[in-house]
């Protein structure tokens, strides 16, 4: 059930008019950073660095085989969409340089660096609405080319490079779907993408982190904040685990060295906050029509059960 329900339909059409408002607040005060602070090693402090080429917000950092970090695609804001661009920072002399243009623009997509050196990237959002396309990136040509299709269009997903060196890809949204439970495998040899089996729950907004087993830890997101389940790739199967103490959605998980996984962040569901609920609304309504923004906005607001 929709937690404004009983509030009736006027109090949440306040409330997203109100998200909305909010939204366009933190696009001007937020969107447009373009500078990178690194800390400085031992001092635990943050400097000031190279700035991007473009402004850019949800979009995928990298860290290659040579050292340098690939930022691919994002948003540039109303005027620029789901951008093509990618560019390299280079740690050494705390510099950009711009990179090979993006078979296709994306936000809000996937990225993975592959034992081979190139980088995998998937799904997102583009100009159009979500992605089922998929490229590589050669940091020797420096130059992107189109690979396999996902079966699924999905953004707010999570890609994990398995000791096999095949890439699993998990949940994730569509507007057509809303959260999804599906789950699909890449094989960088054949470049190719496999269905395996669904999730027990559909999520987007997750984290997913491989574990020192070679299994791989699922939790929280929008759709099951607190439920956590297991992808073991011998078998291609998940297993449900337990549940965390906190909803999590947007949240960050870090495996530790003593094997545990450190989750941490957003108390996904209560109370209902504006500003969260703007930031909801705006990262994913620009490419649609008014009809499909309709749809999307009602699913906003998950329920917290």
């Amino acid at each position: 059930m929709n937690i404004l329900e009983p509030f009736g339909r006027d109090l949440g059409f306040h409330i997203r008019s109100l998200a909305v408002r909010s939204a366009l607040a933190l696009v001007l005060l937020g969107a447009w950073f373009r500078s990178l602070e690194p800390c400085s090693g031992g001092s635990g402090v943050f400097i000031e660095t190279g700035n991007m080429a473009n402004a850019r917000y949800s979009h995928t950092a990298t860290l290659l085989s040579d050292g340098k970090a690939l930022v691919a695609g994002g948003n540039g804001g109303a005027s620029s969409g789901s951008l093509s661009s990618a560019e390299l920072y280079d740690s050494t002399s705390g510099m950009w340089s711009t990179t090979g243009v993006l078979v296709n623009g994306r936000r809000d997509h996937a990225a993975v660096l592959l034992p081979n050196g190139k980088v995998l990237i998937a799904g997102g959002i583009g100009d159009s609405g979500a992605l089922v396309s998929a490229e590589l990136y050669d940091p020797a040509t420096e130059t992107w080319t189109a690979t396999g299709s996902l079966a699924t269009a999905r953004y707010y997903f999570t890609m994990t490079l398995l000791p096999g060196g095949k890439v699993l890809a998990t949940g994730g949204f569509n507007y057509v779907s809303g959260p999804l439970a599906s789950a699909e495998l890449y094989d960088p040899a054949s470049e190719t993408w496999s269905t395996v089996g669904n999730m027990a729950t559909p999520r987007d907004s997750h984290t997913a982190t491989l574990l020192l087993n070679g299994k791989v830890l699922v939790a929280g997101g929008f759709g099951s904040p607190r439920s956590s389940e297991l992808y073991d790739p011998a078998s291609g199967t998940w297993t449900l685990t337990g549940n965390s103490v906190a909803w999590h959605a947007e949240h960050t998980a870090t495996l530790l060295q003593n094997g545990k996984v450190l989750v941490a962040g957003w108390d996904a569901c209560c109370p209902v906050d504006a500003e969260l609920l703007a930031k909801e609304l705006l990262r994913d309504l620009e490419p649609l029509s008014l009809d499909e923004r309709d749809a999307e906005a009602e699913l906003v607001v998950r329920s917290c059960a």
